[in-house]
This record gives C-alpha cells, structure tokens and sequence, in this order.
C-alpha cells in the first residue's frame, strides 16, 4: 500500500504508544533524544508564539548561516520575509500545516511543517527539511 509522503509524516510523528501522549511531546525528545539527533532531516520545533525551542544537529547545520544554534529561543517570525512571514502567522493562528519543495543552489527539498499537540492542546509548529535526490519525480 501507498501512503501519502505528508499523512505518513504525521503517522510517523504522531502514532506513538499513548503513554508517551501523556507526558506531552518533549516528554518523546527526552526518551528518543539520539533518535532526533540522529535523524538525516532537519527538524525544528517552535511554540505556539513561533519561538524556537529545540533544532536538531541536522536543523541547527542547514540554518548555520543564519545563526545555528543561536537561533534556539528566537522567534522564527523575525527569521523569515514576506510572504512566508504572514503564512506562519496565520499557521501559527489557525494552527495549520505547509507542504512544498523549495530548490537552492541546484538542490531540491521537501519542507513539511505541521502542528504539534500536547493533550489535545495546540502547542506550536515542527517543521522538517528532508533533502530530496535528484532523481524524485513528484
């Protein structure tokens, strides 16, 4: 069976045993923190004000240009330009995901950000940067 590339990436994310639901979603990063830094995409994680709270070793390589590690506690509306600055405002109000690819420098990538809950409350955005081959079609 076939799985959409953006329903799988919530089922990733989202389809962990209940008890780690409970604890809330840093509770996952504590226990599977090699897992995220071992990750080969970029993630990053803001709250529901758009501050940065956690990137990981790929996230914090990818935005080094732009600060790095600095950028953990910075508001990642002041990171980004119009239009992407009024689209994150309006993610971040209507609690709303983006899919697209972006293409730099001759290389592709997936950007998938989408909400993230914490008991059923909304709790701000993650977004991961997957590299894709050059020879992906859509």
């Amino acid at each position: 069976m076939i799985i959409p590339y953006e329903k799988y990436l919530h089922y990733f994310f989202l389809n962990f045993p209940q008890e780690m639901h409970s604890e809330g979603f840093f509770y996952l990063f504590d226990m599977k923190k090699s897992w995220t830094e071992q990750l080969p995409v970029a993630l990053t994680v803001c709250d529901e004000t758009g501050t940065i709270l956690y990137m990981n070793p790929a996230s914090v390589d990818n935005f080094k240009k732009d600060g790095g590690a600095e950028l953990l506690g910075q508001n990642l509306l002041d990171c980004h330009p119009e239009p992407s600055k009024t689209k994150l405002q309006g993610m971040l109000r209507e609690e709303e995901g983006h899919t697209f690819v972006t293409e730099k420098n001759g290389k592709r990538k997936l950007i998938h950000e989408m909400p993230w809950y914490q008991n059923g409350v909304f709790k701000g955005l993650m977004e991961l940067i997957i590299p894709l081959p050059e020879s992906f079609e859509f």
